[in-house]
């Protein structure tokens, strides 16, 4: 992808959302694989973005008659456009290099910001190469080249089947292992050894990182500097950020979408979350990366599906992609009991509420619950010496720290770390120690809970699955299902996803069954699957296996549940017939597929039809065209019949 400048910065909008309409309006009219072709998009965006676009390619297709992708996708543009330009308030920022390894003392103000280097690892080498090139070129980047890990990207050419069942469509308590191509943004951002002061009608100066620059552009908060050269760097990099998270949030879409489409129609609300929820989860995120980069915002998909909106990581916390934080504004405790109902496990979760935040304080939290955590004495008092009044409930304690977010959110900003500034410092430290003890705590508890009542499945790499399983000393839902309905039996299953080679069966109680399309049809092996099964209908099916691990799908077959044709009896004196009646079940540029008799299938070379009139045989007997055929030869062993057209056939 080009370097983006700061005069660049329009077009490169204004190109980046006209292919992306361009590729919308392919994937309407299906001419998507062409057009990732003409619109050369790698060299133009990065793979990134066309990765998003190939996944539509196999990705199953179902009908959206309230157009639920194309306003998302607006709506994701919509998002970027703010990412990119939405700038209310300017800042002068001065650049001052820190020698590695410098720790400055922790702040004992809300205008001090701790100048620490950020212990993050870039985890893609396009971008942090470009971060690395947003340092002052007098400065040397200290990064060591270890720093940066080798990710391997998928190709795209995954099987869809898998890929419809191994996503991040799942609630994976226990999958924190699970490798995606896509890492979390965030910590594409490198660790840097320069710092933004920020002066400009501020009572004290502000020291920056790199990453809290870039944040700041969520609250409408830009930087200049003296150099030009290095206001174009953070340009291009945060050109390369937001194209990341577009790219990412549509991948995303285009993985949800198949599942939330078989849903009733108006069922969901809209997928990208509103202004202020997004507000609020970024505060809570600037505040918890004050002094340390260790919160990120969650992705499109699991802050939807997932009830995650941010991840958190400390270190020795193990937890590879970081525990996962919901972030509500509730401030009683039967709105805080409210959002926990929605959450599957949620003891694995950070729940951060007002309420949770009030009753981790010891003054109440002593009345309310046992599981103390532990907090500094003075940090306690420095916290309610920054209340106006002293609230005399749990419940008014919570609404007070509702107001104290709620205010710094809807506040005009005048601060160039955004609303941040707005909240007192001691509520800002309460936040980040019981965000770090609840991201431990939780930790604890989901592992708690795979040594006791799950595990994860292992692949031959050593990562975790994304499905958890059942304790294998408690019989499965697969084991119980194979028990009741043993080879041979008939079932009845949903249609869950089509595919090119096979099709994924919901039989219920979380079992999941596989047909392919050899078994699908006696007549042939090469049948298109949509031709006889259509997504969430219901259809009968003999159990064929499965079973050897609880990973396993049950093995399916449409066939068997008609006797074989290919054995009857008198099948053998279709030879000896001059002329045989049969019909056009598909054409192929090698021949006709005709049907002689149900379910049993013959090929009608292109080689035995006389030369000259190929095309006028292949006009005169299109799809389901009766047709006079003779057999040449019959292989009952590997179900194959030649056919040529009978004598009597004209096409003249």
């Amino acid at each position: 992808m080009p370097r983006v400048r700061v005069h660049e910065l329009d077009q490169f909008f204004r190109d980046l959302r006209e292919t992306v309409l361009a590729l919308e309006q392919a994937y309407v009219q299906g001419t998507l694989a062409e057009q990732l072709k003409h619109l050369a998009i790698e060299s133009r965006f990065g793979n990134g973005l066309a990765r998003s676009y190939r996944f539509l390619l196999k990705a199953s297709r179902l009908p959206d008659p309230e157009g639920l992708r194309k306003k998302t996708v607006h709506a994701l543009l919509d998002q970027t456009r703010d990412e990119l330009f939405k700038t209310d308030l300017w800042f002068h920022a001065d650049i001052q290099a820190v020698a590695a390894g410098f720790e400055p003392p922790q702040p004992t103000s809300s205008t001090q910001v701790c100048t620490a280097v950020a212990d993050v690892e870039p985890a893609n080498n396009d971008l942090a190469e470009s971060a690395t090139d947003a340092l002052p070129t007098s400065v040397p980047n200290t990064v060591p080249d270890d720093t940066v890990p080798e990710v391997t990207v998928p190709d795209g050419n995954v099987d869809f089947e898998l890929e419809g069942i191994d996503t991040i469509l799942a609630d994976d308590d226990g999958a924190d292992a699970r490798d995606d191509a896509t890492e979390v943004i965030e910590d594409l951002v490198p660790v840097s050894s320069v710092r933004y002061i920020v002066s400009q009608d501020l009572p004290a100066p502000v020291s920056l990182r790199l990453d809290q620059v870039l944040a700041a552009r969520s609250w409408g908060v830009g930087f200049f500097f003296n150099d030009m050269e290095e206001t174009d760097r953070v340009t291009d990099l945060r050109a390369r950020l937001a194209l990341e998270h577009l790219a990412r949030d549509l991948l995303d879409l285009s993985r949800m979408l198949p599942r939330l489409l078989r849903g009733r129609p108006g069922q969901y609300p809209p997928l990208v979350p509103p202004r202020f929820s997004r507000a609020a989860e970024q505060l809570v995120a600037d505040i918890i990366n004050e002094h340390e980069a260790n919160a990120s915002l969650s992705r499109l998909c699991e802050d939807y599906l997932q009830k995650t909106d941010l991840r958190v990581r400390f270190p020795g916390l193990q937890r590879r992609r970081g525990a996962r934080v919901q972030v509500t504004l509730g401030p009683s405790q039967a709105h805080h009991q409210q959002k926990l109902d929605t959450i599957r496990n949620p003891e694995h979760f950070v729940i951060l509420s007002p309420w949770a935040l009030a009753t981790a304080i010891p003054h109440f939290g002593s009345q309310a619950t046992g599981n103390q955590v532990p907090m500094d004495h003075d940090l306690v008092q420095r916290f309610w010496r920054s209340l106006s009044g002293q609230p005399a409930s749990l419940e008014s304690l919570g609404y007070t720290i509702r107001g104290i977010l709620h205010t710094a959110i809807h506040s005009p900003v005048l601060d160039p770390r955004g609303p941040l500034a707005l909240v007192p410092e001691a509520v800002r430290e309460l936040i980040r120690v019981w965000v770090k003890h609840e991201a431990f705590r939780s930790t604890s508890a989901m592992r708690v809970w795979e040594e006791n009542q799950g595990e994860f499945f292992r692949r031959s790499d050593g990562r975790l699955g994304t499905r958890p399983l059942l304790n294998p000393k408690a019989p499965s839902a697969l084991k119980r299902f194979l028990e009741a309905n043993p080879v041979g039996s008939r079932v009845l299953g949903r249609v869950h996803a089509v595919g090119p080679r096979s099709a994924i069966i919901d039989l219920g109680n979380a079992v999941l069954g596989k047909i392919s399309r050899e078994e699908i049809s006696w007549s042939t092996t090469q049948a298109k699957l949509k031709l006889f099964l259509n997504e969430g209908q219901e259809y009968e099916f003999v159990v064929t296996g499965g079973g050897r691990n609880t990973l396993d799908l049950v093995d399916l077959s449409r066939k068997r549940l008609q006797p074989d044709p290919w054995a009857a009896e008198d099948l053998g004196s279709l030879t000896s017939q001059k002329s045989v009646s049969g019909r056009v079940q598909s054409q192929t540029p090698f021949g006709l597929f005709v049907e002689l008799l149900p379910d049993v299938v013959g090929l009608l070379h292109r080689s035995t039809i006389p030369d000259g009139i190929h095309e006028m045989v292949w006009k005169l007997y299109p799809n389901n065209a009766a047709i006079e055929v003779t057999v040449l030869s019959m292989d009952l062993g590997n179900r194959r019949i030649s056919l040529a057209l009978a004598p009597k056939v004209s096409v003249t």
